[in-house]
């Protein structure tokens, strides 16, 4: 009897131990996960993920309410020509100031409805037969610009499931977003300080020597010279920034009819996340151009997704010139620091 119980007491404890490996295994499986999830890739692909996922979403949120607005403004507009056309048959054409007055009240009426639609419903002066602005690579741009806070306003939902969205997924997205560029913003200013380094070797420029302290100070013996780290001048950074600037606005200016100067303004403005507004890209090449009343090629939704990467990677770099200017203005307080101390020891 005895010898029964300890079997089913030695079965139960096995089931509890095996239980608690099982749990631990799952533990570390989701621990493993989690560590790959938030490494560089993987939060860069999350982050990729969770836009075109939005895009997705608000494409099929908002979509059919433009194209319905469209449709209605057309619908007000057909009434409108109507009515001048009964208001000229039944009214004698002689008679101006009374034709007049009917047509003045009717375009009028016909003006609140065409402010109404684009107050309201963002009319965008296109017919419903014309592109959509809710495309998938529109909606990418409205989730990038979201999630980064640039926020040009070009774009915006209209219905009310479309406003609750863009709450949720800018509370989720913008500090995802803003982890994404501060861990590739570390991973550039790395790579950049690396480059530096490499080129000091090729143009045989010595590295910077650290001053020469006595014994007792920063751990270092009188006979000693520590060797610093390549340290990156401030005005290279600002340089690369510029130069990245410059590209974009070169590229900017031929995809949309800017000058080169409306260029470099938008990429700043975009960049340090100002965002007015005053310059969109994407509005001259939107599928549609109004000058000649033809569809443009697929070419242009291509480039909305090359602007949103462009946007991505200039906020990145924009985060490692930050993160190289810090470190260098630290380094040099250190510097003084360390020089002043110096001082006051050999003054002792």
């Amino acid at each position: 009897m005895e010898d029964a119980k300890s079997e089913i007491s030695l079965r139960v404890d096995s089931k509890v131990t095996e239980g608690k490996s099982r749990g631990a295994k799952f533990r570390q499986c989701v621990k493993v996960f989690l560590t790959h999830l938030l490494s560089q890739l993987g939060l860069c692909l999350l982050v990729v993920a969770y836009a075109v996922g939005g895009a997705f979403l608000f494409k099929s949120i908002e979509a059919e309410k433009e194209t319905i607005n469209r449709q209605q403004v057309r619908v007000s507009r057909s009434h409108c020509l109507d009515d001048m056309f009964n208001i000229t048959e039944r009214l004698n054409v002689f008679e101006r100031a009374r034709w007049i007055r009917a047509v003045e009240s009717r375009l009028r009426k016909y003006e609140e409805d065409v402010v109404k639609a684009v107050r309201d419903n963002g009319y965008d002066g296109n017919d419903s037969d014309q592109p959509v602005q809710w495309t998938f690579s529109g909606a990418l741009l409205y989730c990038i610009t979201v999630i980064t806070t640039i926020g040009y306003g070009h774009i915006a939902p209209k219905t009310n499931e479309g406003k609750v969205v863009t709450i949720l997924y800018a509370l989720v997205g913008i500090p995802l977003m803003l982890l994404c560029l501060s861990n590739i913003g570390n991973v550039l200013a790395g790579s950049f300080r690396f480059a530096y380094s490499k080129m000091c070797c090729l143009c045989i420029i010595p590295p910077q020597p650290r001053s020469m302290l006595p014994n007792g100070f920063e751990g270092s013996s009188p006979n000693s010279v520590s060797v610093a780290p390549a340290r990156i001048p401030v005005c290279l950074v600002m340089l690369f920034v510029a130069s990245y600037i410059c590209v974009g606005a070169v590229i900017f200016s031929k995809w949309e009819g800017w000058t080169i100067l409306n260029g470099a303004y938008f990429c700043f403005i975009t960049l340090s996340t100002i965002g007015f507004g005053d310059y969109v890209p994407g509005q001259s090449t939107f599928g549609f151009d109004p000058t000649t009343n033809t569809l443009q090629d697929r070419d242009a939704q291509l480039k909305l997704i090359i602007c949103c990467l462009y946007l991505i990677m200039g906020l990145a770099i924009i985060a490692m010139s930050f993160n190289l200017v810090q470190e260098e203005v630290i380094l040099k307080c250190k510097d003084v620091a360390r020089h002043l101390r110096l001082l006051a020891h050999v003054d002792d």
